[in-house]
């Protein structure tokens, strides 16, 4: 058996790099739900959700979209921007959406694929509590990532103290 190869130039050879390192970064890039408020302590005040880039490139999350479902609703964030490795992005809601207290939140790419959701999540008081991933980022996709904290929107999530 004979092989023949081809020599490819120089140039198609560092495209194919090029095209495979670019590859590599945007499977490695990606952004978490980390903070969730669905019940503000001013009633005039909008649900808001963070988002936490956990990696080391930087995300566009220009495109994509966050959504929160309850039974009876859903309320859509459409995003844009830039999210900084270990950064954080917060997008408000309407303050006319309905505050039912429950939510599961979806975080969807420009494609309309699902890049994180949480489970259905509660937060039953009107205060300065949230739901937060602690620590940030924290990712197993079990609801035990999410704990009901002090709210720190736009910050790291750093109490444990977990209220009823």
């Amino acid at each position: 058996m004979k092989f023949i190869t081809k020599s490819r130039s120089p140039v198609t050879v560092m495209l194919v790099a090029i095209l495979a390192l670019t590859a590599c970064d945007l499977a490695a890039a990606s952004a978490v739900v980390n903070e969730v408020e669905l019940s503000p302590s001013n009633e005039e005040a909008p649900m808001w959700v963070e988002l936490y880039n956990p990696g080391d490139a930087v995300v566009d999350v220009t495109g994509w979209a966050i959504t929160i479902k309850d039974q009876s609703w859903a309320g859509k964030m459409h995003l844009q921007g830039i999210l900084e490795p270990k950064g954080f992005m917060v997008a408000e809601g309407q303050t006319s959406w309905i505050k039912s207290s429950n939510g599961t939140v979806i975080l969807t790419d420009g494609s309309g694929n699902t890049v994180d959701s949480t489970p259905l999540l509660h937060d039953t008081k009107a205060n300065d509590f949230s739901c937060g991933r602690i620590p940030d980022g924290k990712d197993t996709d079990t609801k035990g990532d999410f704990v009901y904290t002090m709210g720190t929107k736009g910050r790291p999530n750093g109490g444990s103290i977990k209220i009823g």
